[in-house]
């Protein structure tokens, strides 16, 4: 196909259905409704990016010689800015006045990284920081993408042009001179892919150059156009079927919690390739027909409007309103097709398509300037604190804690859970009425208050299959202890070392995030599938243990329940216990002494403890709840159940030093008990450091 034809022909209705069809596997997936695989359409989504991109630029390069970066730029500016900054501007305003008061601050630099195109970097450095664990997900969370195709949108001209110098230099064909400067790219990013998605898939999912090949992909179709209209029409059709079975197999065969893009991403990319070049052989063969359909090409022209406001919908009625389940999911994607439509009509479609913005290119690109710089202050004055944060912010109290290189210590005897002195049940100190107006962390600082052991990411993540192994106590130390399990033992990682130093033990910690130390098939937290990489960090760690016992081991977890085999859901606390069981009866075999540190109560009824003491600050009552009903809901009853049939188990209790009345108070001895959902501030595991070294000193000896 000649340039002049391409350009006559440029609109593909087949490509605009494709939209319709990506987009909606996205907005079912966030729905939470089936296919699980839903979020394949935002790899579909980037092959489209890539072909149509690289087709407009060729189209522009072989009518005029050259690329017109403002004509470029300013194109993009117009087409994807203004909505997307009026989607930043109103998340800002409504973070401020519905979600956390101590989430604000995060969410309003999400807002100033997605007007500056370089969200998807701090949301995979996010993932990945434990000091991030208590945020929630971010309503904004979807521009990850975005910024993904805006860095790419920004960077291919310019190799187009570098392409193309090339070319004229080496008297090549600019299309080949392209394929040869986007070869090593895809392929780069495609090895790179690979491994950087089994090494952390998290971070993997989010960065731009885990995601380049699949744009790369697009960008080599359009390279090929003038070779695709030569082939026989009779491929059209297997080539536009064979595309649409590998996204539809993509869609329904992959879940939520795969290790994405990697090798597995081929599979819905190439799908969308073969539907696109089938589409450019013959656009009348029947699945480009069906694509071609109005109601899909209505849809896909709205897909972008779409895509920009379902998310937003979704985190507001789910997280902040409370409007959860699959029903709520699909009112709340359907009623944010009603701001979707508006803003189509009223902001998009007339600012793209303006005759001035069109004509004067440099004022096009300014105005997209001007409303990123505008996302970018509101973003801003979101993170600065407002009034209720700054007195948060006050709780602190002069000179808590101090840090001096690995020393964390309390400065004076009443802080934490040395006000409890030794008899806790009877101290006044842990009496839920007692207000506290200072306390260490501070309820808007609780989630950043962790363990040395988390800034050395000593815990491993979800995917990570291989332990993490960390030293802390003496390391010259006469009796060799490991420490497994989840968060709920890694919370006490600077207690331990502590512990350790004081009695001459050497700790190694191999823990991993949600991961019980069981011979039991677990669930995970996110999206309730069975936990795969658990079992084989567990069969990992065994291995190296196995041949290397230690003197001691130590454990803690929050899990309570297992899956039968073959099952998929409906837990069950028997086969927790038979997987402790199990497990801890092997480490007895060794020789090697087993202490569990029971868990802690878990806070139930008030929600997150340090929002409601923002939200309740001279009635600590209102954010105490139940000790019964704590334990029931932790992971202690199934421990203790476990325990008592593992001749030689030892069990170290810190329960009433964490809830010493009838009702666990919020605030013990100036120090804020609770971060996250159910763990321990760092700062009241350290004022445990007393209590934890008797109390395992007893337990060796017993």
């Amino acid at each position: 196909m000649t340039a002049s034809a391409e350009s006559r022909d440029s609109f593909r209705t087949d490509i605009e259905g494709l939209r319709a069809v990506a987009v909606l596997l996205v907005l079912f997936f966030h729905a939470g409704l089936p296919p699980k695989g839903g979020f394949v359409g935002v790899d579909i989504f980037f092959v489209i990016s890539g072909f149509l991109t690289t087709g407009i630029l060729l189209r522009e390069f072989e009518a005029k010689g050259n690329v017109h970066l403002f004509e470029f730029y300013g194109r993009r500016a117009r087409r994807l800015i203004p909505a997307a900054s009026v989607v930043l501007l109103l998340v800002a305003l409504l973070t401020f006045k519905l979600a956390p008061i101590t989430q604000r601050s995060a969410f309003g630099l999400d807002v100033v990284a997605a007007g500056a195109f370089v969200v998807n970097w701090r949301f995979a450095d996010r993932l990945v920081d434990y000091l991030a664990e208590d945020i929630g997900r971010s309503p904004i969370l979807h521009f990850w993408s975005l910024s993904v195709e805006e860095q790419f949108y920004f960077v291919w001209p310019l190799m187009i042009m570098a392409a193309a110098a090339v070319a004229h230099r080496t008297k090549r064909s600019p299309r080949d001179a392209m394929v040869l400067f986007l070869a090593p790219v895809v392929v780069l990013s495609f090895v790179w892919s690979v491994e950087f998605t089994k090494a952390s898939a998290t971070e993997a999912f989010l960065v731009t150059t885990t995601r380049l090949w699949e744009l790369g992909i697009g960008a080599f179709l359009a390279l090929l156009r003038p070779h695709l209209a030569t082939c026989p029409p009779r491929l059209a059709l297997p080539m536009t079927c064979m595309g649409a079975v590998l996204i539809a197999v993509s869609a329904v065969a992959f879940r939520g919690n795969v290790h994405w893009p990697g090798a597995r991403a081929l599979c819905p990319t190439i799908g969308t390739g073969l539907l696109i070049s089938g589409g450019e052989i013959y656009r009348h063969n029947a699945v480009s027909r069906l694509l071609s359909s109005r109601p899909l090409v209505w849809i896909g022209g709205l897909s972008y409007s779409l895509y920009l406001w379902h998310w937003p919908a979704v985190v507001i009625g789910q997280d902040w309103l409370a409007l959860r389940g699959p029903a709520w999911g699909a009112g709340l994607v359907l009623a944010s097709c009603v701001p979707a439509w508006l803003s189509h009509r009223f902001i998009e479609r007339p600012i793209r398509f303006s005759r001035d913005l069109t004509a004067h290119p440099r004022f096009a690109l300014s105005l997209g300037v001007n409303l990123s710089l505008a996302c970018i202050a509101g973003g801003l004055l979101l993170h600065w604190p407002d009034g209720r944060t700054t007195a948060a912010r006050s709780y602190q109290t002069e000179a808590m804690v101090v840090t001096v290189g690995d020393e964390l210590a309390a400065q004076a005897s009443s802080l934490g859970a040395a006000a409890l002195g030794r008899r806790p049940r009877e101290s006044s100190a842990g009496i839920p009425q007692k207000v506290y107006t200072t306390m260490t962390p501070s309820p808007s600082e609780a989630g950043a208050d962790l363990s040395s052991g988390h800034r050395a990411r000593c815990l491993a993540d979800p995917p990570f299959v291989s332990p993490i192994w960390c030293e802390m106590g003496d390391p010259n130390g006469t009796y060799r202890v490991v420490v497994t399990g989840d968060s709920k033992i890694f919370q006490y990682f600077d207690a331990l070392h502590e512990a350790g130093k004081a009695l001459g033990w050497r700790i190694l910690s191999a823990t991993k995030a949600a991961c019980p130390f069981a011979d039991a098939k677990v669930l995970t937290l996110t999206d309730e599938t069975p936990f795969e990489t658990c079992r084989e960090f567990d069969a990992a760690l065994l291995e190296q243990l196995r041949s290397n016992p230690p003197d001691v081991m130590i454990t803690s977890q929050y899990a309570n329940r297992g899956l039968l085999p073959g099952q998929s859901t409906a837990p069950v606390t028997q086969v927790m216990i038979d997987g402790l069981v199990r497990r801890w009866s092997e480490v007895r075999s060794w020789g090697t002494k087993m202490i569990v540190i029971l868990d802690n109560p878990t806070p139930n009824g008030v929600g997150h403890v340090y929002e409601c003491l923002l939200q309740h600050p001279k009635n600590h009552e209102k954010c105490a709840f139940d000790r019964a009903t704590g334990i029931l809901n932790s992971g202690a009853l199934t421990q203790r159940a476990a325990a008592e049939r593992v001749p030689g188990t030892r069990i170290v209790d810190l329960t009433d030093y964490i809830c010493p009345q009838d009702r666990c108070a919020p605030v013990i001895g100036n120090v804020l008990v609770y971060r996250q959902s159910s763990h321990l501030t760092n700062t009241y595991a350290r004022s445990l450091a007393p209590v934890l070294t008797a109390k395992l000193a007893v337990a060796l000896h017993e």
